[in-house]
């Protein structure tokens, strides 16, 4: 690509991260001012770390002359400032660390646009990638710490770490690799072969899930593995055979798992265990009512009252406090998070760069429309995190990571001409 494009591109980059800049600034200034009793923090300088870490990396993609998508970088750093702003409120403890677990995130996307810009080389290794994975949910399911009712959670002294992550993530390659390679054979007779290790491993990994009550990840699994299955084939016959599948599954999950029917019910009538199973949805949604619809203002909220704000339920503090009107804000960044994303999918150069880019946007999209959609009791509650927003170190490091290699594949699909 030319020196002219490149530049082009990262001079739009430049203009747009003024927004999420001002967004800092401002909702800083504003707590600072008018909420003095959360101002014990003092995270000026914690403050001025993030925002270097922002340009730092427009810098970066600048100087190595990346030609990734210019809107990915400003889109995540909006919704990760707006998520920062929100928790600064609710804890500011919980805010310093989430600055901290940002800068890794953005050093993460630093290494890996600059130093792993050749994706094909990655997916020439869909099997480690599975074993990887796999073997992650294992440890998990053997030593796994139970927290909010899944046994998601790895803790070391007192670290902890939620490596069902980074396996969304690691299926999402494997599944880019082996689906490249095998579509021919996938669409052929001679296809049998090779559909029974694919379903097997998908299976396992659902499995796996499933016994560390992680549902919302396990269905988040299987929607991605069915979209990327759609991608690969264009068989539409695939994907309605795999959610028949996925439905008798359910139905039996139903019948088995005691922990899934107080959900389904929860979702059903929140009300009738109002002081018990539903008292979180229940909270959200009178906490989602007051904010009407141009909210109460910042810091004049009260969803602190949710247990898990901070992780499962911060949209709903957002939603109070923005009203109806930043809500539908959020769900549009993500709607062009999604469109960029398949933009570089459509443009990727090959068969693996379209499996990547499409599997990767569906997994970061659609986290977080089951996410918001279950604290808006549209569906039942998952207890998975909202991407860039939500506080916790393992979903923010990841979630910049995928943003890593969905600018690597925009970038290819612009250095091809496509």
């Amino acid at each position: 690509m030319s020196r002219s494009v490149t530049g082009t591109n990262r001079g739009q980059e430049m203009a747009l991260l003024i927004w999420p800049s001002l967004i800092l600034v401002a909702g800083y200034g504003y707590m600072v001012t008018f909420s003095p009793g959360q101002t014990g923090w003092y995270p000026g300088y914690a403050l001025a770390l993030l925002l270097g870490g922002f340009w730092g990396v427009h810098l970066v993609l600048r100087v190595t002359r990346h030609g990734g998508d210019e809107y990915f970088l400003p889109i995540a750093a909006t919704l990760t400032s707006l998520g920062l702003i929100f928790l600064f409120r609710l804890d500011p403890g919980l805010a310093y660390r989430q600055i901290i677990w940002t800068v890794m995130g953005l050093l993460v996307l630093i290494v890996i646009t600059a130093g792993f810009r050749d994706y094909q080389r990655l997916e020439q290794y869909p099997y480690f990638f599975l074993s990887l994975g796999l073997f992650f949910l294992i440890i998990t399911v053997l030593l796994g710490t139970r927290i909010g009712g899944a046994k998601s959670w790895l803790t070391l002294g007192s670290f902890r770490m939620q490596p069902v992550e980074a396996v969304k993530v690691l299926m999402v390659m494997y599944l880019a690799g082996y689906l490249s390679d095998r579509r021919e054979l996938l669409l052929q007779g001679a296809g049998r072969l090779s559909w029974g290790p694919l379903l097997a491993a998908v299976a396992l990994a659902v499995f796996l899930l499933v016994l560390q009550r992680d549902l919302g990840s396990a269905m988040i699994l299987l929607i991605t593995f069915l979209a990327m299955l759609y991608l690969a084939t264009g068989k539409l016959r695939f994907c309605m055979a795999g959610g028949a599948l996925f439905s008798l599954g359910a139905v039996i999950a139903y019948m088995i798992f005691p922990y899934l029917r107080t959900r389904i019910a929860v979702w059903i009538n929140p009300w009738a265990d109002y002081n018990g199973a539903g008292y979180q949805v229940v909270q959200a949604l009178i906490t989602l009512g007051s904010g009407g619809i141009i909210g109460t203002g910042l810091g004049l909220g009260y969803s602190q009252v949710i247990p898990a704000v901070a992780t499962d339920f911060i949209f709903a503090t957002m939603g109070e406090e923005m009203g109806l009107m930043g809500s539908l804000g959020i769900i549009l960044l993500y709607l062009l998070f999604a469109l960029r994303g398949f933009c570089a999918a459509l443009r990727a150069p090959e068969e693996q760069g379209v499996l990547l880019a499409g599997g990767l946007t569906v997994l970061c999209t659609f986290q977080a429309l089951i996410i918001m959609a279950g604290v808006c009791k549209l569906l039942p509650l998952t207890g998975v995190t909202l991407p860039f927003v939500s506080y916790g170190g393992s979903s923010l490091i990841i979630s910049y990571l995928l943003l890593a290699l969905l600018l690597n594949v925009s970038a290819a699909g612009r250095e091809a001409g496509l």
